[in-house]
């Protein structure tokens, strides 16, 4: 499955709209319950729908993630948060303005540019380096579920 995502550096928790995983779920893993209550940008609080555990690609970097489940209204499909950027060791560099991550032997960088996304294989490190659009601290781009 292919999702556009969003990395928020303030979201404490990874999270999925529930309108896209009504549109997902036979595709993926079955949900969990969850007892999390969420918390929104403006205050008020939105019991999670379930928990989903998968593993989670982004410019070819690999880790397995879990996101709360709750209707965000078309305002996103996926976002990342900080327990996708513990995971894969995020960097911000913010003179650069590029997002550095990595996963097993793989890096990859995700810079704010206007370019269309590219990646090129380094010979040594077997490094990849991804570019793609990202605004203020937020990052967005296509993820595999």
């Amino acid at each position: 499955i292919r999702a556009q995502a969003v990395v928020d550096g303030g979201a404490m928790q990874n999270t999925m709209c529930a309108s896209k995983w009504g549109q997902w779920q036979r595709r993926m893993a079955p949900k969990r319950t969850s007892e999390v209550t969420l918390r929104v940008a403006d205050n008020h609080k939105i019991r999670s729908e379930g928990c989903w555990v998968g593993e989670v690609t982004v410019a070819n970097v690999m880790k397995t993630q879990s996101f709360e489940i709750f209707e965000s209204n078309g305002a996103f499909e996926v976002i990342l948060g900080k327990p996708w950027l513990q995971a894969v060791k995020a960097r911000h560099d913010y003179e650069a303005d590029e997002l550095t991550i990595e996963g097993g032997d793989k890096t990859a960088t995700i810079g704010n540019t206007l370019e269309e996304s590219n990646a090129e294989e380094e010979d040594q490190g077997r490094q990849t380096r991804e570019r793609d659009r990202w605004k203020r601290d937020r990052v967005h781009l296509e993820v595999s579920l």
